[in-house]
Formats: C-alpha cells, structure tokens, sequence
C-alpha cells in the first residue's frame, strides 16, 4: 500500500485452499483467490465546509482454482465520498457485479418457490447513496437509499438509523431496513422488513443493562435479547442473558432460554 496525503494505492490479494479448515474462526468460502486492489484520489479544498473528499476505484475479483481458475464473483466499486467539517459524511457509489451461481440460489428466502437456476452467471449493476450527520450530537442519523438490477431483476433497498444518547447513562437506536426484490416470473418477488431496536442502559461504573429487539418479516421472526452485565473485577463479569423468539405471523413461540456467563480474570 502506498499511502499520501493525495493518493492511497492499495494491492492485496487472498488464497485459500479447498481443504484448508479454519480452527480459530468462520471461514465463509473455501478454493479462492481473492485480488482487491485499490485506487483512490483525495482532494483537500480551501475555505469550504468540505474538510476533504475523494473519488475511489475498488475492484474485487474471484476465481475458484480448482475449476481451471474460473471467474466466480468480480464487484467493481466506483466511490466519491465527503467529508464535512462538521462530522457529517456523505457517499455516492457505482457497483458493477458479477455473480455465478453453482447451485440453485432463491434471494426473496421464500419456500416453495421457484430458485434462479445453477450453473448460470449474472451480471447487474446498482447505484447507492449514503449521508451520516454528526455523531458527536445527541440524536444523529444515517440514512442509505440503493437501486439498480440484481441478478436478473432488480432491487430497491432503503437502509435508516436513528440514534439517541445520553451520556454517560442511556443510549438507544433503531435500525430499519427495507428491501424490495422484483424478479421477472416464474422467479418469486418480496418486500422484506428488518427492524432492530436497542437500548442500553449504565447504572454506574459496574452495572449496565442492554436489551436488542428484531423483527424479520424473511424469517418471520420476532426476538428478544436482553443482557445484565455485572463487572465485580477489572476484566471480569457475571452475565444473564435472556433470549425469546416468536413465529411473527401468529407470535407463537420459538423458543426461549436464560443464560449464565461467568468470565474472571486471573492476574498473576
């Protein structure tokens, strides 16, 4: 990589073996090489709101050595991101993608469907945008609208989150997501809803207590977790967790569980 006050270049690539078997981790994909390079241009403008800006070209290409080094997956990601001198940022990208399946894939998560077929390449392309204001307030936001074609229909994707905090003692955000997958028949299409509330609360230097809610209209699932930590030592806590999950269509339950962690630290 190099690095400077005008340019950043960047050349970084991955292998990994089929049979390599990650012990210490999740690893999603096995029989890769991965090559991300990276070209970026940064501007510095006088006497503006603008504290920098900068346009950015990532391409990121895969091939499966095993197939005779076959083109599974390229994104091509051209980027103009803001930098205010406020703390606000804001983001324009282009996504040029390529994506070959080699099993039946449904992207809607709809059952008894009909799934876009294997052994088949896709290329699409979509165009998103994204402003954060000032985190360093007491309610901030960020808001990220996306469309473009995905595989061989298209996708609208509305992605919002608000957050509130009250130092030292409260903080709560709620994140809502909002996709809409509209494929050509006979492939299904779908409106999907994810919403996540949390709120966390620190009753003094020991006690905090935390508490994230979901509903996923894919998965039809409405849950609950909520946490009590309490740090007795440096580096050591007694956790109880307690987690409920309900089918959202009729909100029956799924399953429920209440947990106990203890973590000590031993300092010898």
């Amino acid at each position: 990589e190099y690095f400077s006050r005008k340019y950043n270049i960047r050349l970084s690539g991955v292998f990994v073996g089929d049979n390599f078997q990650s012990d210490l981790g999740f690893l999603r994909r096995t029989d890769i090489l991965k090559i991300t390079p990276k070209i970026e241009r940064t501007f510095w403008p006088q006497k503006s709101k603008i504290q920098k800006h900068s346009f950015s070209v990532t391409p990121v290409f895969i091939w499966k050595p095993e197939l005779k080094f076959q083109n599974s997956d390229y994104l091509i990601k051209s980027e103009w991101q803001v930098d205010f001198k406020n703390n606000a940022n804001l983001s324009l990208e282009m996504n040029n993608k390529y994506t070959y399946l080699y099993s039946e894939f449904n992207p809607t998560g709809k059952s008894e469907t009909i799934s876009l077929p294997a052994n088949m390449g896709y290329s699409y392309t979509s165009f998103e945008g994204s402003y954060r204001s000032d985190q360093r307030k007491k309610l901030s936001y960020r808001i990220s609208p996306s469309f473009g074609q995905f595989f061989n229909g298209n996708k609208y994707s509305l992605q919002t989150n608000l957050t509130l905090r009250l130092q030292p003692y409260f903080s709560s955000s709620i994140q809502i997501n909002y996709d809409k997958i509209d494929l050509p028949n006979p492939y299904p299409s779908a409106s999907i809803w994810l919403i996540g509330p949390k709120v966390d609360l620190t009753f003094n230097k020991s006690f905090f207590w935390s508490t994230f809610i979901q509903y996923s209209s894919q998965q039809e699932n409405f849950g609950v977790n909520s946490r009590l930590q309490w740090r007795f030592a440096p580096l050591s806590d007694l956790f109880i967790v307690y987690n409920d999950n309900y089918f959202s269509n009729n909100f029956a339950p799924r399953f429920r569980s209440l947990n106990l962690k203890l973590t000590y630290w031993i300092n010898i």
